[in-house]
């Protein structure tokens, strides 16, 4: 006697294991466009640029601020150590000095979310921008989607779910062409 098989049929749609919508952090026009719906990607792999010259320029300002702010604190604290000045106009600078690293850091970051990039290697499967439109934080720009592995989500009914098992064979067959598996 030989093996006995039993099969089960049901219909599945082959997906992508992962994919992400891309979104605009900081504002601006775009100036520069990479890639096209269908292109392939690495991760890391630069598909677009904002404007970064306004980015740049608020950069600029932020670390002007942000020295300023440090030296007036350096000053102020050789004439607090000599009781010259009070607590509180002491710790206004030191607050000033605090307010101007932040906004340092965030300028950085605006300028660095100027260059959109592949948050994973994959096929860019929507583009939502062209050159010289002007988006908006939250945005919505591209849509890239990883085929490696594809993904099929078979639905069973819940009686035939004893019989399956990790590890176990399957076949599938396109629906264009069954006799290939």
């Amino acid at each position: 006697l030989g093996e006995v098989f039993s099969t089960l049929e049901s219909f599945a749609t082959l997906e992508s294991e992962q994919q992400a919508e891309i979104f605009a952090k900081t504002d601006g026009q775009v100036t520069a466009m990479r890639v096209e719906e269908g292109d392939v990607v690495a991760q890391g792999a630069l598909i677009a640029e904002i404007g970064p010259e306004d980015k740049a320029i608020q950069l600029a300002t932020a670390r002007l601020k942000t020295d300023n702010a440090r030296r007036e604190l350096e000053r102020a604290q050789a004439t607090f150590a000599r009781q010259m000045i009070s607590e509180q106009d002491y710790e206004k600078l030191k607050s000033a000095a605090d307010v101007a690293a932040m906004e340092l850091k965030e300028a950085e970051w605006r300028l660095a979310n100027t260059r959109i990039l592949a948050p994973f290697s994959g096929k860019i499967t929507e583009r939502k921008i062209v050159v010289g439109k002007t988006v908006k934080p939250g945005e919505h720009l591209f849509t890239i989607a990883s085929y490696d592995p594809l993904v099929a989500r078979v639905f069973l009914p819940q009686k035939d779910l004893a019989s399956i098992r990790l590890g176990q064979r399957a076949l599938l067959a396109p629906e264009s062409v069954p006799s290939e598996k």
